[in-house]
Parts: structure tokens; sequence; C-alpha cells
């Protein structure tokens, strides 16, 4: 099984393959500590059949790559067939939900989760066809389904929005919906959050950990 670990801090990039080697030692690995790097491996059609990739990678303008998910999404492109581990230091519920949704990793771990066990269980599970959630994302994942509405996006770009400092007029203008579209999805979002005011929303999403 040949792997590509990209992360930016290259200790991190080392402790991983340490740990997947010395339980699997006939796996060979790829390293890449930047999306150029990868990106190079890719282009050469390197044989990859698992990535592991950090959420936080620095921007690459060249290839339009913000960060792990965009990368994650490129790669499909690429290996469809490939199973993707993704890692990120966020434990914000919204951040979380926006990897989930987008790249659709067939593992997803927060790193505080991640000791030896949980890194060679998650690779056991992807192999035998199941997805891999660790226990920070797992509660994420159950907090936002108690709140059906921040599984809307625009509800989640409105939230992040306000939480910027956008007007109502601005958020309407960037999202391309009526103003008055925007004001009833805010209304409802309070309502869920019980709170009276825009400020109170985002304190609330805030508090409760969705951004």
């Amino acid at each position: 099984m040949n792997f590509l670990i990209v992360d930016d801090h290259p200790l991190i990039v080392e402790g991983y393959r340490s740990i997947l080697q010395s339980v699997f030692p006939f796996f060979c690995f790829h390293k890449a500590h930047t999306v150029d790097q990868a990106f190079s491996l890719i282009r050469q059609n390197t044989e990859i059949d698992c990535f592991i990739l950090d959420y936080d990678l620095p921007i690459c303008e060249i290839y339009g790559i913000v960060n792990g998910t965009d990368l994650a999404r490129e790669i499909r492109r690429y290996y469809p067939q490939s199973k993707i581990m993704m890692i990120t230091a966020h434990e914000e519920i919204l951040t979380i939900y926006h990897i989930h949704k987008k790249a659709f990793p067939d593992a997803l771990m927060v790193k505080k989760d991640v000791t030896a066990v949980v890194l060679i269980k998650a690779l056991e599970h992807i192999q035998n066809g199941e997805r891999f959630y660790s226990e920070t994302v797992k509660k994420c994942m159950a907090q936002i389904s108690k709140k059906d509405l921040m599984w809307e996006e625009n509800n989640i770009q409105i939230l992040l929005f306000l939480a910027k400092g956008y007007k109502i007029k601005n958020i309407s203008e960037l999202m391309g919906l009526s103003g008055s579209g925007v004001q009833k999805r805010i209304l409802l979002m309070k309502e869920a959050f019980d709170v009276v005011d825009n400020g109170g929303l985002v304190r609330e999403a805030v508090k409760q950990g969705y951004i």
C-alpha cells in the first residue's frame, strides 16, 4: 500500500509515517510539506492508495488551494478510488462539518484525538470500506444534527458573515439572496439558539462551538 502524507510540519509527517510503518513495515510512504510538492507527485502519476492530509496547509495560489479540503477535492479527480484521511487541529463544529461536506474524507480526525492506536484503527476501518471519525468529530456531528438549520449551507455562510461583522445588505449582495430572505434565515437561527439579536446569535454560536 502506498501513502502520501501532506503536512507542513515535517515532525508530524515523520510521526505518522513512523507509527504506520511500525505496524505495516512493507508499506511505501511519500511525503510532502507543501501543496506544490504534493502536486508534483500527483502529476507524475505516482501510485498512491491512501492520502493523509492536514487541513491547515499553506495557501497555494497557483492551484487555487486554500486548505486541505481543496486539496482533497483535487485528489479525487486524479485518484477517485484512493482513500483520504484528513486530520485537523480545529474543533469548531462548522469547520468539522465543512470538511465533512466538502471533502467527504474516508477518515476525519481532530489532532488531539490522534494517537498511534487511533491512527491504526482509522486505517483498518477505511481498508474495510468503513468511514472513520475520531471522538471529537463524532461529538461535533452529533451536536450539529440537533439543529437542522445548521445543515444548510446558506445558513452556515450567513452565520460566518455575521461573525465577521457583515451587515444584512452586504451578506445579501455577496450571497445573491434577497435582504428579506437573509433576515428570515437569521430569524429562524435566532429562534433555534434562543437569542433575540444578531450579536447574541453569534455569541451563542461561538459558545456552543459552532464557530
